[in-house]
This record gives C-alpha cells, structure tokens and sequence, in this order.
C-alpha cells in the first residue's frame, strides 16, 4: 500500500521526447492571455422504462413524447435515443452521441447492425446473494431461475459480478464478461447455511410464549424486545454492507444494476411480534390491557435507513432488481404446534408486508423491479432482462454544477402520448433522483472503482512504466519510481502568451490497494506544460513524462492511476499489479 507520511509521495515532472530540454528555468514568463477555466458540461443521463399493461416495452416513442423535469421545473432533453434489443434504433440529428465503431452480427434469417457497446453504456450487474436473510431451501430453488437467466439474458458485452453476504461482504467473483462463470458458482453458494432458518425458530418460541394465556405479561413483553431488538442490529450489518458495496460502484461507468436476492428484510424490526402482543393483550389480558404496542414498535424501524440507501443508490447511478425467494407462502404461524391459540391470520400477513414492503421500496426508488410473493420467477426475471435490451435513454444538462445536493427527478409522457397510446404515468419507471457531484468526486470515486474492480477507461492512451530505480527504506519500505506517460497529442492544448506557446493542464490521481485489503486514501496533483511555439507540432507527436516516486510496502500491490485533462475533461483509468521487494 501507499504508505502516507510527509513527504513521502512527491510529484515529481520531466518533460521527454521532442520538447525535452525546452522548459526555460529561471527564465521570467511572458505575459500571458487570460487562461479560461475549464467549464464542466456535466450531462445527467436517465434510463426511462416505458411497459404497456402487460409489460412489454412500448417502442417507437420520439423526444417530443416525453416531459422531463427536475424539482418539478421542465428541462430541455439535449440527449436521446431508444434501444430495442440492445441495439440503437433511435437516432435523431443533433441528440445521439456519435456511434463507435460498427461491426455486424448474423442472426438465423436476419442481419442486423450493431454497435460496439461503449463504457458510459455498458451493463454491469452485480448479483448480491444475502445468505444472512434467506432460507438454504428458498435460495437453492431460485438459483436454478437465475442461472437461467445468466445464461439466456447476459451476453459477452456485459460485465456480471457475484457477491455474498454473512455478516460481512464478500466477493465470489469479480467482474468477468463471462455470465457462465458466474452461473456455475452459484452452485457453491448452495451449501452454505441461512441466517434467516435461526430467526425462523426464534419467532415460533415467541408465539408459542405469547400464545400461552399462563405465561407473564411482562415477560413475553420482554422477549418481543430482546428479539426485535437482535433483527434490528442485524439489520443495520445488513444495510451497512449493502449501502458499502453501492459506494463501491461510484465511480463504474455504464449502467448498473443490482440483483439483490433474499428473503426480504423487515422495514420494522419484529413488526409482526407486536401485532402478536397486541392481539393476546386485547384477549386474554383484556381486563389490564392499556399498552400501545405499536408506539413500542417503531423504535426498531429502518425506514430512514432503507432510504439513505437509495439516495446513495440513486446518486451513483445503481438500480435495485430485488427478488424474494420465499414465493407466496415465506411466513406461516398456523402450524399444528399453534393450534388453538387466539391469533388471527392477521400476524402473518404484517410479517410478510414487512419484508416485502422494504425490498418494493428499494426497487421503484431506483428505477428497478422487484419479484415478490410468487413462484413464477421466470416470468419475473424475463421482466427484469427486458430492462437490459429495450429502454429510452434522455439527458439533460442542469444548470448547475458540483453542488453536491440530491436533485428529485420526473420523467412523464405528454397528454398526447398518453392518449395515442392508451397509457397512464405508472407505465413509465426511472430512478427518482441524483445528486450532482463535483468533478473532484466523481474523479475520486472513479479511480477507487477501477483499483477495486479492476476496469480501465484510457479515453487519453496513457501509460505507466515502472522505474528500474528502487530504493530500499526502513521498516520493509521502498521506494518506487513510476513514470506515467502521456501523449500530448491527445491533450488539448491552450494557446497563452503572445509569443504563440500552449499550454497542457491536468491532474493526475493515484491509489493503491495491497494484498491484505488496505487501501490508501488517493493522492492528487495538478500540473502544467508550457511548450513553446517552434516546438508545438513535434510536441504532439510525443508525450509527457509524469514521474511518481512512491513509497510502498514489500509485497504485491493494485495501484490506480487516473489522469484528467483539465480543459476538455476527458479522462483516463489504468489500473496495474505490481511487485515491491524481494
């Protein structure tokens, strides 16, 4: 890892090539012309779902069918385009980013065109299996259904990742383009135990105790509360991992989407426990029965935790796809051993409504869907691949930059299109809100995501070279110097001064992440080339030496190098293992 002390990370500049030898120190500068700053066209992009009445997507809608608002005000689309079937078949002047390279794809009896899928609109999808909120027996009957899905619905121009959860969370596999991969280690997934079989024979003794007309009030009180108060802690772990790994996917590019699999969460811990209480206290304790249970319960509610984590979701782009693996029939305090007792079906049905409520929410929050109560998951995850292949894509660009607030969003179809089409606002679904980052955050966030994923975005074709020049420290420390390299020609170059001289500015960012897990905090530092006039065109035919003399540990390490030019703010992720010491 970087170890950080002062001093120890210096940015050091050597200029090489066709300019080398051209920087004049201790020379007086001549006036120069006034350097605009760059300005950050920040352009907010949203995934727009329009489905009939049966779900299948309504296609051939135009910009002029939609109304786009932020804080309620209208905003002018100044991106658009439509994709069916995972091609672009939209394509209106002036709205559509320009295309990248085209190739063609034979299909049995048809030809069609297609585009090589960029970075900013690739699918990502993570797969989260929460083990600690799920029955063993629930789960490896859903997994049949997802490897399904993986197989069918994923494609090679996808990234899929697969994560678990046990108290911690834990990476299974790390982003591959290989959805089969991931499929076959669901398999291994199935012989772990779930947490949520413990909750399940906590809850019988309950209502077995709440049930018997001989057992003390105050003491069956007591249990409700030593067991809600269990499910609550556990799940602020479980928000806790959730809302971490959402962070993690700051900084990805492209959509992302994540498949949470569970049997639910409880929005208020033990919810059902208290509807349970509250019966035998208007039955059998009728006489002394004055308690509010429900006042009593919401002090184990994590409603304003559920929605911190869709604001983070919404801000960094990640829409929720949750499936409930119990089906129909999760909950059932009817068994033989209850029999008799003064319970009405009432109990299970809060204990369901609880745990559905939660995961419902997390999906129309984000611009997601969500399969619950049913069996039918295939149907329920062929909904969920349309979302993947069919969808509108429009964006604006605010008024406004880098404020850091959360902007609610509302995209609506006109009055019109709601009448040539026979559809009502809750055929349309996106994600109901961003926050507006700061170039600085969003940089930040992007060269974790690439140390900790692993991708690469070099928009700007840099490269890293590492030094022979290795200086062994105290404590097992060394010194490594990095050369990052940039080609100037794919800068954009300022002209400054009255003597025709240009001017490169940028920043480079760097991170490392070390074989045990620890990640340093990220470094940054601007710098400036000044390249005179004689030497502009030989200039842009050469690059510029960033040199990084770093201190790190022995051992292997992940270092992230990012490079910003400054004034088109193209950007540049490169990610590389290195080796420090013996």
């Amino acid at each position: 890892m970087l170890v950080l002390r002062a001093g120890c990370l210096i940015f050091g500049s050597l200029l090489t090539g066709a300019v080398a030898g051209q920087v004049r120190e201790g020379s007086s500068e001549p006036p120069r012309a006034t350097f605009l700053e760059s300005v950050h066209v920040k352009v907010v992009n949203v995934q727009v779902f329009v489905r009939d009445k049966d779900g299948n997507p309504v296609t051939g809608l135009t910009r002029k069918d939609f109304i786009l608002r932020e804080e309620k005000d209208p905003v002018t689309i100044t991106n658009f385009y439509e994709v069916q079937d995972r091609v672009k078949v939209s394509d209106v002047p002036g709205l559509v980013p320009e295309e990248p390279e085209i190739r063609f794809v034979d299909r049995p009896g048809l030809e069609r065109r297609r585009v090589v899928v960029p970075e900013d609109e690739r699918l990502n999808l993570v797969i989260y299996i929460d083990h600690m909120n799920i029955r063993p027996q629930n789960r490896n009957r859903v997994f049949r259904y997802v490897r399904e899905f993986l197989r069918k619905d994923v494609t090679r121009d996808d990234r899929v990742m697969l994560l678990s959860y046990n108290r911690s969370v834990k990476v299974e596999r790390d982003f591959t383009s290989d959805p089969q991969m991931i499929a076959n280690a669901l398999y291994e997934l199935e012989k772990h135990t779930g947490g949520r079989t413990q909750w399940d024979s906590d809850r019988a003794d309950i209502i077995r105790d709440i049930g018997e007309e001989d057992r003390h009030y105050e003491y069956v009180q007591g249990r409700v509360r030593i067991y809600s108060q269990s499910i609550f802690n556990d799940m602020q772990f479980t928000l806790d991992g959730l809302k971490d790994t959402v962070i993690s996917l700051a900084g990805l590019p492209g959509r992302k989407a994540f498949m949470y699999v569970s049997d639910g969460l409880p929005m208020r811990a033990g919810a059902d426990m208290w509807q349970a209480l509250d019966e035998r206290g208007r039955t059998v304790d009728s006489l002394s029965y004055n308690q509010n249970f429900f006042l009593d319960s919401l002090q184990y509610d994590s409603s304003r935790r559920f929605q911190d984590l869709v604001d983070t979701a919404n801000g960094n782009e990640v829409s929720f796809y949750t499936v409930v693996a119990a089906g129909p029939m999760g909950i059932n305090s009817r068994d033989a051993s209850m029999q008799g007792m003064a319970f009405s079906s009432n109990i299970d049905s809060v204990a369901r409504d609880n745990v559905h409520s939660s995961v419902m929410y997390m999906a129309e929050e984000t611009g997601g869907q969500y399969i619950v109560n049913t069996n039918n998951f295939r149907d329920g995850l062929n909904r969920i691949a349309l979302d993947f292949t069919s969808y509108y894509s429009l964006g604006f660009q605010p008024g406004h930059a880098g404020t850091g607030r959360r902007y609610k969003l509302r995209v609506e179809l006109t009055n019109e299109a709601k009448r040539r089409l026979g559809l009502r606002d809750r055929n349309v679904r996106h994600r109901l809100s961003y926050r507006d980052k700061s170039i600085d955050t969003e940089m930040t966030e992007g060269t974790l995501a690439a140390l900790k994923l692993g991708y690469e975005k070099n928009d700007l074709d840099i490269t890293l070279v590492k030094s022979d020049e290795i200086r062994r420290e105290e404590r097992g420390l060394y010194t490594v110097h990095l050369d990052v390299r940039v080609p100037i020609g794919e800068m954009t170059l300022v002209p400054v001064g009255t003597a025709g001289e240009h001017l490169l500015r940028a920043r480079v960012w760097v991170q490392a992440l070390a074989s045990n897990g620890d990640i340093s905090p990220p470094q940054v530092e601007p710098f400036e080339v000044t390249i005179p006039a004689e030497d502009l065109e030989r200039a842009r035919e050469s690059f510029y030496t960033y040199r990084l003399p770093l201190i790190m540990k022995e051992g292997d390490q992940r270092l992230t190098i990012a490079v910003r030019d400054e004034v088109a703010g193209e950007t540049s992720f490169i990610t590389r293992n290195l080796r420090v010491g013996a």
